[in-house]
């Protein structure tokens, strides 16, 4: 099944086809188009794809490899609201970052517009060395790869941190033990408590494309 688009969509259609394991045996070319909607055309043994944003092409994509007889002029109606799922990273290691590339390639065909990367203190944080001692944590580059291979597909990576609780698991250490309030809470009025965060955000903004940033906040 020959097909005629972007050399960037050419790299993740190819990626995507192989993690599901598709071969067309159908003499279809197809063809992708942004536009107004998203829907699947047919003229003759040319499949256009005419999509809103990236993920509505992956779901239309993954529509046709689920379907043997797919149904032509499909509407593919746009989310109201932004698709989001939220992997957490936080629960000892890490998920490697090939495994990672999987689940997104899967969160890909079901359309999912963005992925929350959920880490406490499994997240490398510069001037903050016990940030995943001993319990793994993604590095600056591992973030940066999974950040671009995510966009392949129309998929924002953001960072989901916390700032002021569920961070017991830096509490171990003495050099943390002075900002701690009650519990895994931290002292909200320490100026030692500013510096983490800034050291935090700073370490997320060189990692993470995303302008965007889930701070938490939650309390016990």
């Amino acid at each position: 099944m020959p097909w005629n688009i972007t050399p960037e969509l050419d790299k993740a259609t190819r990626l995507f086809t192989k993690e599901f394991g598709v071969f067309f045996s159908r003499s279809w070319q197809l063809t992708a188009i942004p536009g107004s909607i998203s829907e699947i055309q047919k003229n003759g043994n040319v499949i256009t794809l005419i999509y809103t944003a990236k993920p509505r092409y992956f779901e239309e994509l993954a529509y046709l490899f689920s379907h043997s007889e797919p149904s032509f002029d499909h509407l593919f109606p746009t989310p109201i609201h932004e698709l989001t799922y939220l992997l957490d990273c936080s629960r000892n290691a890490v998920m490697k970052v090939e495994a990672l590339k999987k689940l997104i390639l899967h969160l890909a065909a079901l359309g999912y517009d963005s992925l929350m990367l959920y880490t406490e203190d499994t997240l490398e944080v510069e001037n903050e060395p016990y940030f995943g001692y001993f319990r793994g944590a993604y590095t600056r580059e591992e973030i940066h790869e999974i950040d671009v291979f995510a966009s392949l597909f129309g998929i924002e990576l953001i960072p989901c941190v916390q700032t002021l609780a569920h961070l017991g698991a830096i509490k171990r250490y003495p050099v943390y033990q002075p900002i701690f309030d009650e519990g895994d809470v931290l002292l909200a009025d320490d100026s030692r408590t500013a510096v983490l965060i800034d050291h935090l955000f700073a370490s997320c903004a060189k990692a993470f494309s995303s302008r965007r940033i889930n701070i938490g906040m939650a309390g016990p």
